[in-house]
């Protein structure tokens, strides 16, 4: 993600401070991601393709002010995790039923 890129997605969560690779931050980055980035799945519904390009989840997400559902919005936000120094490791879970 360029430094440009990395402007752009503070601003669409409004955070507003200078971001730092430390446990306070994240806290911070993750509750600003949380309550200013909705959690959609329209595109699933109107059968549009599903994509997991940082590319075109940035524009989604971030140049057309949209949400996106888990896939979109985790690989978007490690995206932001990994420009600002963050070391980190994508995971899969689902819903344990019995």
């Amino acid at each position: 993600m360029t430094v440009d890129s990395v402007e752009k997605y503070l601003k669409r969560i409004k955070f507003d401070k200078t971001p730092k690779p430390d446990l306070d931050t994240l806290k911070e980055l993750h509750q600003a991601h949380l309550l200013n980035i909705p959690f959609e799945n329209l595109d699933i519904h109107l059968k549009k393709e599903i994509s997991t390009d940082s590319g075109r989840l940035f524009d989604k997400i971030v140049n057309n002010s949209r949400g996106g559902f888990s896939y979109e919005l985790n690989g978007l936000f490690n995206e932001l995790l990994v420009s600002l120094g963050y070391e980190t490791t994508i995971v899969s879970a689902r819903v344990f039923s019995t």
